[in-house]
């Protein structure tokens, strides 16, 4: 079993380009920067890109989904902040901007575009309130604040992208 196991790994290496020839190492690179598209930033394991275009939320996801990505979905405090900064950065402002969440499919159950678990709580204070009862996509820097909203999915916005590398 020992000899299958050892042979199934060189197969790996060898058919996934891995192989180094000197050392009978198998070597994976972790993901960075230079993984990107040019135009885009880095976060950890995953490329950005801001989107000046203003667009409906259904057709920003869509353009996300032409180059390989979707809107943005953010995990963390400081994924959040890298793209508030990546907005800010391009725009010289905290520009309101579509990002990836969205409870249109069960309202009050929030999802992101790119299918990873949402698990997002810092809404703003009062959000999300679904008012008018139309309020099913997510914005981010609502007038220029650190303020994230439920907001009505036919508004156009700017919009961040991201995609894992």
């Amino acid at each position: 079993k020992m000899a299958s196991g050892l042979s199934l790994a060189l197969l790996l290496c060898l058919s996934s380009g891995l192989w180094t020839g000197t050392d009978a190492g198998c070597r994976i690179r972790a993901a960075d920067a230079g993984d990107c598209p040019p135009g885009w930033s880095w976060f950890e394991d995953r490329c950005f890109v801001f989107v000046k275009d203003a667009l409906d939320w259904a057709a920003a996801e869509r353009y996300c989904l032409s180059v390989g990505g979707n809107l943005a979905s953010f995990h963390s405090t400081a994924e959040y902040n890298f793209i508030r900064d990546l907005i800010l950065k391009k725009t010289g402002a905290h520009t309101t901007c579509w990002v990836g969440g969205n409870d249109a499919v069960k309202d009050g159950v929030w999802m992101w575009s790119d299918g990873s678990n949402f698990d997002f709580t810092a809404w703003h204070a009062g959000q999300p309130n679904n008012y008018g009862g139309s309020e099913d996509c997510m914005d981010i820097n609502l007038k220029g604040k650190d303020y994230v909203n439920d907001d009505r999915c036919a508004v156009t916005l700017p919009f961040v992208c991201g995609k894992h590398v």
